[in-house]
């Protein structure tokens, strides 16, 4: 029996440390969680839906995330917040979705419309020579031709920045944080179908042909074109070589047809992944984790970028149980012991002038005492509000004159998890009682001068069947 016993409770406690692993995926678009346990099984993990887990220090958790564009989102999972109350719940931002379709997410846009309101404001001027009907020199009449060609370069120009336009506000839509990925493909085909690229590629040509012969121009100042010439470099170094040029438009829809909108990342409960050596605490106690999944804005790392300090578009918080640990601990308290049939009482009546005496007694007398105890408890691991505990202790009676009954008991009972102090246990009690030796009974009158006058002398101490209800301060 000892054997078994011993074996039981070695695998009670490695079953109680194993690690498990588990599957947290959140819909960002839905705001919706799911949980699955991942089991692994000759090299892949299968995913089997259950309710939502609790958790213990060193369990592995995958946070799969849904519905996340990749042009605009990053995925970071923070470390936990230990939380000691209810959960705040979801606090995936209302309206998100809105509020991220107003940021310009292509890297170009703001160069594209900037560039073309500049090109409305900064056409090139052609001066009037010899206002006074003078002819005008050869050279004049040279540098007049060469600011038409200017001109004309900012026209192409325009019209360069004009298609681009057209054609980055239809291509939006592949920045959409509020729509799958079907749903993006669907709506960015149909807005593409009806640009022309083509009108946008002949300018373009135009305007490499014509940049040429106006930077080789003698007659041009650099004052004439430094404007137009930062507009054309801006076109042909960023703009076109960009999703947002008209000439991309099959990389732009093959880019969202082979982008994987789903986000994995995997964290173990209690440590940090850089710095695994120094894992941080996890009190029982506090009974919940917060894991916070945040989507990062993409761009937010580079040095140009200022639209957003911290990079935090959305975030999300999981709220997860922490298991209470199984193990053992010590326990004091007061405990109410009780007899099944009372506890015996026993007294000497003396008659026939002290030369004899009588045994009598009251059995059910004292069917309750109170005690002090102490208590080596084994706490189950636990998820719950409630923790269960199974006891083994002895407590000592007290208020009984002289006597101090001793108790074994052995039962279980309950602690909270929110005030972990205070506890609550019952069970069996073996009652330290008494009862004739086996040479006496009740009611026979015996000679005072063959047997002592004293009542231990007719009585042993035995143990007898009970019961307890305790209230314990857990050490």
């Amino acid at each position: 029996m000892k054997k078994r016993l011993i074996t039981l409770f070695l695998f009670s406690s490695g079953f109680g440390y194993c690690q498990q692993q588990y599957l947290i995926e959140y819909d960002r678009i839905n705001n919706t969680e799911k949980y699955f346990t991942l089991t692994y099984n000759k090299g892949t993990f299968s995913e089997t839906p259950i309710k939502k887990p609790a958790l213990k220090k060193g369990d592995m958790v995958r946070f799969r995330t849904v519905n996340v564009n990749p042009l605009v989102f990053s995925v970071n999972v923070a470390n936990p917040t230990k939380q000691s109350g209810s959960s705040p719940g979801a606090k995936a931002l209302v309206g998100m979705s809105t509020i991220l379709q107003e940021f310009d997410y292509s890297s170009n846009a703001y160069d594209i419309g900037s560039q073309l309101n500049s090109l409305e404001w900064n056409a090139p001027n052609v001066p009037q020579f010899n206002t006074r009907g003078a002819a005008l020199s050869q050279r004049e009449l040279l540098r007049m031709e060469s600011l038409a060609k200017l001109t004309a370069f900012h026209a192409s120009l325009k019209t360069a920045y004009t298609a681009a336009k057209s054609y980055e506000d239809a291509a939006e839509v592949a920045y959409a944080t509020g729509l799958t990925k079907e749903e993006i493909l669907g709506k960015l085909k149909s807005s593409l179908s009806g640009q022309n690229a083509e009108v946008y590629s002949a300018e373009l040509r135009k305007l490499k042909d014509s940049y040429e012969a106006i930077k080789k121009d003698t007659l041009l100042e650099e004052s004439d074109f430094e404007i137009l010439e930062d507009s054309y470099e801006t076109l042909v170094e960023d703009v076109d070589s960009s999703l947002m040029s008209p000439n991309n438009q099959d990389e732009l829809i093959s880019l969202i047809e082979t982008s994987n909108f789903t986000k994995e990342v995997t964290v173990v409960l209690g440590y940090d992944p850089q710095r695994w050596s120094d894992p941080f605490d996890l009190k029982a106690e506090s009974g919940y984790v917060d894991y916070s999944i945040e989507f990062m804005d993409i761009d937010a790392e580079k040095p140009e970028n200022d639209k957003l300090a911290d990079g935090l578009l959305q975030n999300h918080d999981v709220h997860l149980a922490i298991q209470s640990p199984a193990g053992f601990a010590w326990a004091t308290g007061a405990i109410y012991v009780g007899s099944t049939n009372g506890f015996s009482q026993f007294s000497l009546q003396e008659f026939a002038f002290g030369d004899s005496l009588r045994i009598q007694s009251n059995e059910a007398s004292g069917s309750g005492r109170l005690s002090l105890g102490t208590s080596l408890l084994y706490n189950f691991s636990s998820s719950k509000s409630v923790i269960p505990h199974a006891l083994f202790g002895m407590s000592i009676g007290f208020g009984q004159d002289d006597a101090h009954p001793l108790n074994f008991l052995l039962g279980g009972g309950i602690k909270f998890r929110q005030f972990p102090f205070i506890g609550l246990s019952a069970g069996l009690a073996f009652c330290e009682n008494y009862k004739l030796k086996n040479d006496f009974k009740l009611n026979t009158s015996y000679a005072v001068s063959d047997y002592s006058n004293a009542t231990d002398y007719f009585i042993k101490r035995t143990f007898s069947p009970g019961y307890f209800i305790g209230l314990n301060i857990n050490l």
